[in-house]
């Protein structure tokens, strides 16, 4: 199948832990991710695609990348509130003319 895309050899060039980050993330984006039955099938992909990794290192990186993306997450939504409170600030009006401080 791979072929047909002109990758070819390219699932060789994955190490597992790479294909452990691929799957989950892939995973993870899924609107049925809250499902537990897409939970089990995510295992057991992980579990057959990432043959020699220990299921301890296995749940580390997920706990790694659950970090990240909250981290990730926050960092995001700090800079969108940034912009906005400077969007904000450019183009509230100013009162140059002081009129009502008499």
């Amino acid at each position: 199948m791979s072929e047909a895309f002109g990758f070819g050899e390219a699932g060789a060039m994955l190490s597992d832990k790479e294909k452990l980050i691929l799957h989950f993330v892939a995973f993870i984006s899924s609107p049925e991710f809250s499902d537990d039955r897409m939970k089990k099938i995510m295992y057991d992909v992980i579990r057959s695609r990432c043959r020699s990794m220990a299921p301890e290192d296995v749940m580390d990186i997920v706990e790694e990348i659950n970090e990240e993306l909250l981290a990730g997450k926050i960092m995001f939504e700090q800079h969108v509130s940034d912009l906005k409170w400077r969007n904000d600030r450019r183009t509230t009006k100013k009162n140059t003319n002081w009129t009502d401080m008499r």
